[in-house]
């Protein structure tokens, strides 16, 4: 989190959304730890999972940046002039697009019971 936002190549926009990215997936192990503290492991899964769909929108979206950087972000930048502000709002879109995606992918997770024989 400290990275992004004290070397964002992006600027204030990129830098914001590393802010609110990082205190997001910090807040949900945060409360996923008081739950599993407090022996309530369905509210633990529940914000264990909310954190695993934050990582991997950020996971997901350092793989499509080198991908589309050179092609999309490309294309932006020569439409608008080198203006960085709307190829960060297309990269910041896609995190919430890929965090979106994985709910509904995932569907409803349910815990597996096992039966002794």
């Amino acid at each position: 989190m400290g990275f992004g936002l004290l070397h964002s190549w992006g600027g204030w926009l990129e830098a914001s959304a590393a802010l609110v990215f990082g205190i997001w997936f910090v807040a949900c192990l945060v409360l996923a730890f008081r739950a599993i503290r407090r022996d309530d492991v369905p509210q633990h899964r529940r914000w264990m999972i909310r954190a695993f769909a934050v990582g991997i929108g950020i996971g997901t979206i350092r793989i499509w940046v080198g991908i589309f950087t050179p092609i999309v972000i490309g294309y932006i930048l020569k439409a608008t002039g080198n203006d960085w502000d709307l190829a960060l709002v297309f990269l910041f879109a896609h995190s919430i697009v890929a965090m979106v995606a994985y709910g509904f992918i995932a569907g409803e997770l349910k815990r597996v019971v096992l039966r002794t024989a």
